[in-house]
């Protein structure tokens, strides 16, 4: 009885989102990428023109309700599917807010990181939404469980903690095998340092493309953030984790104030340096930087 309930409440819940309309931004809007949430989080924080993109662009909170003893079964199980549904919805209608704010006027300048990233993680959702609208309509109040077997296949926005956390995992595992295999070429490595989907088997040349499109980000990004007022002008704890995970760094079980440390180590080795540098970093992992910081000295 519970999962009849859950399952209309859901399904009720998909026809109204699913027949919302979305019209696209111009294709040159659109731009290629691929990685908690805490959408309060950045709000508290000052306004920083131009550097962070709207909260929205993150998973919204997942408040999920506390087992109480005097609580029935049922009780129980209806709050929880009926947390799962509206932090979906959330987040859902985050991808629509980021649908309007690319077709409507930005006041954001269209170079500025925040306009960047947005219609990076746009892009990025969209692609997923379809896909992602089937398994709600059709998985209901199990999609919670679905979503941890094909996490990449969920819009950013829609990324439940446990499944962000099982991504990370997975990422920081990839990257340890990657460094450990003494066989695998050069920028083959690179690849899976940087989540390249299939380093080990697609052709050379291709890897390096991709390679190269990623570091050419990154030293983007670098310029961006170091222009925009440094480290400290992020606004979040998750967004320092997107800015390290694309820089190959492991952020599994750390603070913010860590995180922003080791991100600051990054800035003082790469300012002043070309592309050589950020793929050395990258390719020697956290724990080896003190190699090059050694020859600075």
């Amino acid at each position: 009885m519970t999962l009849s309930i859950l399952s209309r409440a859901t399904r009720a819940t998909n026809s109204s989102l699913l027949s919302l309309s979305l019209k696209p931004p111009p294709l040159s809007f659109l731009l290629t990428h691929r990685h908690y949430s805490s959408q309060n989080q950045q709000e508290k924080l000052p306004a920083v023109k131009g550097l962070n993109p709207p909260s929205t662009t993150l998973p919204p909170p997942l408040n999920l309700p506390t087992r109480d003893p005097s609580t029935s079964t049922f009780k129980h199980y209806f709050s929880l599917g009926k947390a799962y549904l509206t932090f979906y919805k959330t987040g859902l209608k985050n991808i629509i807010s980021a649908n309007r704010k690319l077709v409507n006027s930005n006041p954001l300048p269209s170079s500025s990181r925040a306009t960047i990233l947005l219609h990076k993680r746009y892009s990025h959702d969209i692609r997923r939404l379809p896909i992602f609208g089937v398994i709600l309509l059709v998985c209901g109040e199990f999609t919670p469980l679905i979503v941890l077997l094909i996490p990449k296949l969920v819009p950013l926005t829609c990324r439940i903690p446990k499944q962000v956390d099982l991504l990370l995992r997975k990422e920081h595992q990839q990257r340890q095998g990657v460094r450990e295999n003494e066989g695998l070429e050069k920028e083959r490595k690179l690849g899976g340092l940087l989540g390249v989907t299939g380093f080990k088997w697609l052709p050379i040349n291709m890897v390096e493309k991709k390679v190269k499109e990623r570091i050419e980000w990154v030293r983007k990004d670098d310029g961006m953030i170091m222009s925009g007022g440094g480290v400290e002008k992020i606004g979040g704890e998750e967004e320092v984790k997107l800015a390290l995970t694309e820089r190959g760094v492991n952020v599994l079980g750390r603070e913010e104030k860590e995180l922003r440390e080791v991100l600051g180590r990054w800035f003082k080795l790469v300012k002043g340096k070309g592309e050589e540098r950020v793929r050395e970093l990258i390719f020697l992992g956290e724990e080896r930087w003190e190699e090059v910081e050694g020859r600075k000295k």
